[in-house]
C-alpha cells in the first residue's frame, strides 16, 4: 500500500507520474525520463529527480535536524509548481535554495494576491515564471529575473493588474532582454 512505501527508484527512460503526494519518509530517485511528483509538507528524504524535464509540486521540506528533506531536479528543463503564497514565503530567505536545486521554471498555480513580491534569485534563479492563475487586481512584483528570462501569463487578470518585472542587473547591462 502507498503508506508502506519508503523508496521509489525509476529505471525507465519514459518517466513516471505519481499523482498522490509522496509520504514524508519516501525517498524518490528519478530516471532519465520526465518524472512528475508531488511533495508532502515537512518531507524528510533526499529526492533526486534525475535527467529529463521533471516536474515537482512544492511542499516545504522538514527542517528538523537529521530529517531535512531536499530535492535535486537534475539535468534538463525542470519545473517547480508552487502556490502563490508559498512562492512569496520561500523567496523571503535562502532556505529554498538550500533544500531545492536545479529548477529552471517556476509555475505559480493559483491566483495571486495583490502586493506579492517574488525574489527569483531565492527561488533557484529560475529563468521562466509562469502564472497559471489570474493576477490579482493591484500590483505584483518579480525581482531578480535573469536577463533573457521569460514571464508567461496564462489566464486573464482579475481586474486592473500591474506586474512589475525587475531584471537582475538591468540598470548596468546594455543588452538585457525580457521575454
Amino acid at each position: 500500500t502507498p503508506a508502506t512505501i519508503t523508496d521509489i527508484l525509476v529505471t525507465n527512460s519514459k518517466g513516471v507520474t505519481i499523482t498522490d503526494a509522496l509520504g514524508t519518509g519516501v525517498k524518490f530517485t528519478g530516471g532519465a525520463g520526465a518524472d512528475n511528483i508531488k511533495l508532502t509538507a515537512s518531507f524528510e528524504k533526499a529526492i533526486n529527480m534525475g535527467a529529463g524535464d521533471d516536474t515537482v509540486t512544492y511542499a516545504a521540506a522538514s527542517t528538523v535536524e537529521g530529517k531535512v528533506g531536499s530535492v535535486d531536479a537534475g539535468a534538463d528543463k525542470d519545473t517547480i509548481i508552487m502556490l502563490s503564497a508559498d512562492a512569496v514565503t520561500a523567496s523571503g530567505d535562502n532556505a529554498f535554495n538550500t533544500a531545492f536545486k536545479n529548477f529552471e521554471v517556476l509555475v505559480i498555480s493559483d491566483a495571486t494576491t495583490s502586493g506579492h513580491t517574488y525574489d527569483i534569485e531565492k527561488l533557484n534563479n529560475v529563468s521562466q515564471v509562469t502564472f497559471a492563475g489570474a493576477l490579482a487586481a493591484g500590483t505584483n512584483t518579480i525581482n531578480n529575473l535573469v536577463s533573457n528570462g521569460t514571464v508567461k501569463l496564462t489566464t486573464t487578470a482579475a481586474g486592473v493588474s500591474d506586474l512589475i518585472v525587475n531584471v537582475k542587473n538591468a540598470s548596468t547591462g546594455k543588452n538585457d532582454v525580457l521575454n
